[in-house]
């Protein structure tokens, strides 16, 4: 009976969720970023929130995990019981502080929902498949190296945060950035 219960929620949730993307538009890109426009949290929850509330589904999104494995989990509820979580998105943090935690937490939420709801993403922070930004030159590259070995800092995990196979990948336009956020680390 159970499972009779739980396998008739999860078609609730499925039919009630194909109503909501049925009326969900994409979202529009009005927040300017580094030389570039992207949809924020805001205006995915501008698009989302009708379609869903009209057809009795909630989101919740939760930060789970502990000891560097944090994550931003997504569920989708049905007023019937039916529930779906995702497996989280990551929080990546360059910043080992509240602003960093907060800043990573926003990233994830707004991708988690448009991943959650099937919302095409219509920006990419700038860097569309295939399309490569112009990169840091040689001369920027060694300030970049120096900083790092100054603060410290595992190359590693500056590359992840911002995407990037290597040190050489760091898009010119966030050099200065870059190059800041290490500054601050060293003091």
């Amino acid at each position: 009976m159970t499972e009779e219960i739980t396998t008739r929620a999860r078609e609730e949730l499925f039919s009630a969720l194909a109503k909501a993307q049925a009326k969900i538009e994409g979202v529009k890109k009005g927040a300017d970023g580094y030389n570039y426009k992207y949809a924020d949290l805001p205006s995915v929850w501008d698009v989302i929130r009708k379609p869903l509330t009209d057809n009795g589904i909630a989101i919740h999104q939760a930060v789970q995990g502990a000891n560097g494995d944090l994550r931003l989990v997504t569920s989708i509820h049905h007023k019937n019981g039916g529930t779906m979580t995702d497996g989280g998105v990551p929080l990546i943090l360059v910043k080992n502080d509240m602003q960093g935690l907060g800043s990573a937490i926003t990233y994830a939420r707004r991708y988690g929902l448009m991943a959650a709801v099937g919302i095409a993403a219509e920006d990419d922070d700038g860097v569309g498949a295939g399309e490569a930004l112009p990169t840091i030159k040689p001369e920027q590259k060694d300030i970049i190296v120096g900083l790092i070995k100054d603060a410290n800092v595992d190359t590693a995990t500056l590359c992840k945060h911002y995407g990037i196979k290597s040190v050489d990948d760091i898009p010119a336009e966030k050099f200065a950035q870059v190059k800041k956020t290490l500054e601050k680390k060293i003091g």
